[in-house]
Formats: structure tokens, C-alpha cells, sequence
């Protein structure tokens, strides 16, 4: 039976910031209704993602492999099979079929079957990636310099892609329907023919599904050809280096995992493509791998090492909750698209909603978004103040902008963590707001461990309230505040999450 997954998950941040691309942008994102969560690796950085049938999600990474069941990480370093002892180090990518799962290293190919590992009798070289033909029990494997291989998994034996033999196939993708795979070389797509479909040497990501291949530059184009007919389709381009796509037949939506800019969402579902962006993911950078599991979550994993490595996109429980309210409605509206809510925290009937713009006062009472909101009549003054400031320096153009990240209830008060400004402090009960910038921070910090950098005090990215003290976590630092003073230790790297 397969695991419940994402029961126990909190429904705290919601990823639906999407701005235009180059092709139109539809008025409703497939992001407005979907929630982030990080998944919390002991070692950050992933490299790829996959599910076995029995519900657990095996993440690659260069430290080992990990396997999630939502709750618990078991971590596999290495193993022994038949006296000898094998690494499983520097996991590079992932396949599976029912409770079988496929793994590549950068040295061998292994598998885990029956609650155990073993290695596969195949001599590979070093190997780049992996894809199961699911059809025909087929491991197609790219490596560095022996070729494109193919393993016949009923009879254990395998053979060389014809024309690939001492090259480096860097990436194959299967025609199913019709029996075929395409591969990437050097300078470009062949067929299984040896045929050239497509020359070009930086291909980033070869991607099939149903009758189309997906083939994308560094540039950001994504080529599609269509393997019926032979020929070549319309171009899609997205502004940023697409390094793997994924397919979701359900929503008709061909996901691009970008270098910087996080996730391009693709709507096949009429003639002309329409892309939108989920911005300001926790996991947004260097994005290696995507994944859909058996509850429809899209699963996301990055390389980068000061970000989480994974996360989980899932149903937006809030999308219900306010699904009538005409000011939750008009958040989705070009061109802010300010659903993407990063925490929210009740306090006395009200459900503070930190969104990527804005912080909005839900009223449980009356089941209405407050428009009465002095916090951000506070925000926006004191920006506006800022933008006066910066345009009186000789930058006409310039434009003080901020972004609310996180809230606690500390005291009988409630804090906001908001990026470029610092800490805001929100009295109900006399409806008074205080801002915490930098400046005061600077002259209000009593201890320091290490040195840190008091002038970027104002990017807070997470707190959590304890009994004597509100924890802040900022890019370099987190901090300590009583109510009045700050302590700062620096500790080098961004804190996107603190648990008590």
C-alpha cells in the first residue's frame, strides 16, 4: 500500500509569484493554489529524485543516497554484497519500477531489490545518467566515454548503441510509442539510426513524452520535435538555462527546473504555449531534477548547497479557506500575483498571511480580509520615505521595494520578518506598529559572536518565538531579541528555518 506522504506536512508557504515570460501569461497560475515545503536534508544539495511504488522517495545526492517516508531520513552510504563492500557515494541519478529501485554513481550502476542493495554486472566507465524503459525492462545508461549502453534486465546482458561506442552520450530519451530512443552527443540529437535531428553542443536537457521531444539550449529555447512525423515544431523560450523538463499529463503543463529563476510552468493545453513563473522558491537555483509522486505533489531538487536541496509543491490549504473572498481573489491578478504566502500565524480571531508583497489581516469572525491592515500602512510609509531618500541621491528612478517572509506571536505581540527592512512590531491591542530597521538594530545589539555584518541586520528570512526571546534568522546571522535589544552571531549562511 502505498504511503499517505504529505498528511503530517504543515501548509505554511505557498509558491505562486509568476510574472510574464516571453510568451503570454495566463491570468490564473498553476501555482495560486499550491504550497512549498522544503524538506529539511541532513546534508543539503540533491541531485535527483525518484519513488518506489512501496511510497518512499529516494533522493541522490553527492553525500549518498537518502530515503524519505515524510518523516524520517534514512541515509546509505555504502553497502556489502557477497563479501565485498561498495560505495554509494556521488549518486548522480535514479530510476525505479514498482518497489525496484535503479541507481547510478559516478562509478557503477546498482539496485535495491527486496530490502537489499546489489551491484549490476554491466562495465560502464563513468556514468552521467540513467532512463528506464519501463515497457520493455530496458536500462538505457550514458556514460563518459563507453557509449550509450543498454541493459537487458531479464537476461542480464547488455550492448552498445551502434555509432556511440568510445564517445560521451550525455543524455537519452525513448520514443515508446514506436519502440526508438534518441541520444545526445557532443554536438548533438541523433536518432536510433544514427541519424541527426538536431545539431547544436549546448543542449542542456533531451526530454521525451507521447510524441514529442523536448530538447533544451543554455539559452533557455526549448525545441520540440515531433517523432510521428519527423519534423521540427515551434520553439518555446523561457528566460533562463532549462536544465530539466517534466511532462504532467493531468494538468497538461510541461515543467522547466531552471539555473536561476526557479520553475517555468509551460501550458500545452491550447495551440499557443503559455509560461508562468513560481518565483521565490526556498529551492529556486540550480534546479537538477523534478518529480511527480502518486498524490500529484511536484517535487523539486537543487544542487545548491545553501538551499535545502528539496521541495515538496502541494495543494494550498488557504486556496479553500478564501476561495470566496474578493480581496484574497484580486491577489491573483496580473500583474502582482501576491498569493505566494510564505507564513501565516493566528492571534485572537485573526490569521496574519504573509504573502511575497504583502502582509494581509484575515478576519475569522466575519471570514473577511481585513482592509483596514495598519502594519502595512506602517510598511508602505516607511518606503516610501526610502524611495524619496534614494531618488534625492541623483537616481530618479529608483524604488525602495521589500518582501514580508515570515510572522510569530511573541509576548502579546505579533513580528514580521520582512526583508530590506528589518523587524516590524504589531500591537492589537493598541493597533500600534514599530519598525525595527537597520539603524536601530546597529545601536540596540549588546553581544556579538564572531563579526558579524550588522548592515544586512534587515534580511530576515525566518523567526520563531520562544519564552524569553524572539529567534531571527537572517542571511549571514541569526539574532536574538528581547523586546527592546538584539544579540547577533554570525554563522555564514542564509537560515530559511528555525525549530525549537
Amino acid at each position: 500500500m502505498k504511503k499517505a506522504f504529505l498528511l503530517c506536512l504543515s501548509v505554511l508557504m505557498i509558491v505562486s509569484m509568476c510574472v510574464p515570460a516571453l510568451l503570454p501569461v495566463r491570468a490564473i497560475s498553476y501555482m495560486s493554489d499550491k504550497t512549498e515545503v522544503p524538506v529539511d536534508l541532513e546534508v543539503s544539495g540533491a541531485e535527483a529524485l525518484c519513488q518506489t511504488e512501496d511510497g518512499y522517495v529516494w533522493i541522490a545526492q553527492y553525500s549518498g543516497l537518502t530515503r524519505y517516508d515524510s518523516k524520517e531520513f534514512t541515509a546509505f552510504k555504502n553497502f556489502e554484497y557477497e563479501g565485498q563492500e561498495y560505495s554509494l557515494l556521488n549518486v548522480r541519478s535514479l530510476q525505479s519500477k514498482d518497489n525496484v529501485l535503479y541507481i547510478a554513481t559516478s562509478e557503477r550502476l546498482c539496485v535495491y531489490k527486496d530490502s537489499h542493495f546489489e551491484p549490476l554486472n554491466v562495465e560502464t566507465g563513468v556514468v552521467r545518467d540513467i532512463i528506464l524503459d519501463t515497457q520493455n525492462d530496458r536500462l538505457f545508461i550514458s556514460t563518459e566515454e563507453t557509449g550509450g549502453i543498454i541493459y537487458d534486465i531479464a537476461s542480464k546482458t547488455s550492448s552498445v548503441i551502434p555509432g556511440t561506442e568510445g564517445k560521451t552520450v550525455r543524455d537519452i530519451a525513448l520514443d515508446l510509442k514506436r519502440g526508438g530512443y534518441y541520444y545526445q552527443l557532443d554536438d548533438g540529437i541523433y536518432d536510433r539510426n544514427g541519424k541527426a535531428i538536431f545539431i547544436y553542443a549546448s543542449v542542456m536537457d533531451t526530454y521525451s513524452y507521447g510524441d514529442t521531444l523536448y530538447i533544451a539550449e543554455e539559452t533557455g529555447i526549448i525545441h520540440r520535435y515531433d517523432m510521428k512525423n519527423g519534423v521540427m515544431m515551434k520553439e518555446i523560450v523561457v528566460p533562463d538555462q532549462v536544465n530539466k523538463m517534466l511532462y504532467s499529463a493531468e494538468e497538461k503543463i510541461l515543467f522547466a527546473a531552471c539555473e536561476k529563476n526557479g520553475i517555468y510552468c509551460i501550458d500545452l493545453s491550447s495551440d499557443e504555449p503559455v509560461i508562468t513563473l513560481a518565483g521565490n522558491l526556498n529551492n529556486q537555483s540550480q534546479l537538477v531534477d523534478l518529480m511527480i509522486d502518486y498524490q500529484g505533489n511536484l517535487w523539486v531538487a537543487s544542487h545548491y548547497i545553501g538551499a535545502s536541496g528539496v521541495s515538496i509543491i502541494t495543494q494550498n490549504a488557504l486556496f479553500e479557506l478564501l476561495y470566496d473572498d474578493p480581496a484574497w481573489q484580486s491577489l491573483n491578478a496580473p500583474p502582482a500575483f501576491d498569493r505566494n504566502v510564505y507564513a501565516i500565524e493566528k492571534y485572537e480571531g485573526i490569521l496574519y498571511i504573509v504573502s511575497a508583497t504583502s502582509i494581509h489581516m484575515y478576519d475569522t469572525k466575519t471570514g473577511k480580509i481585513l482592509e483596514d491592515n495598519p502594519v502595512m500602512e506602517k510598511i508602505r510609509a516607511y518606503a516610501d520615505v526610502k524611495t524619496e531618500e534614494g531618488r534625492a541621491q541623483g537616481n530618479e528612478n529608483f524604488q525602495f521595494t521589500f518582501a514580508p517572509k515570515d510572522v510569530e506571536v511573541y509576548k502579546g505581540k505579533v513580528y514580521f520578518g520582512v526583508t530590506n527592512i528589518g523587524l516590524v512590531e504589531y500591537d492589537p491591542s493598541a493597533k500600534n506598529v514599530s519598525i525595527y530597521d537597520t539603524e536601530y538594530i546597529q545601536s540596540h545589539t549588546g553581544k556579538l559572536v564572531g563579526e558579524p555584518d550588522l548592515s544586512i541586520a534587515h534580511s530576515i528570512r525566518s523567526m520563531r518565538a520562544f519564552d524569553d526571546y524572539l529567534a531571527l534568522g537572517t542571511s549571514r546571522a541569526i539574532m536574538k531579541f528581547d523586546g527592546t535589544n538584539f544579540s547577533v552571531m554570525q554563522i555564514g549562511s542564509n537560515v530559511l528555518y528555525i525549530n525549537k
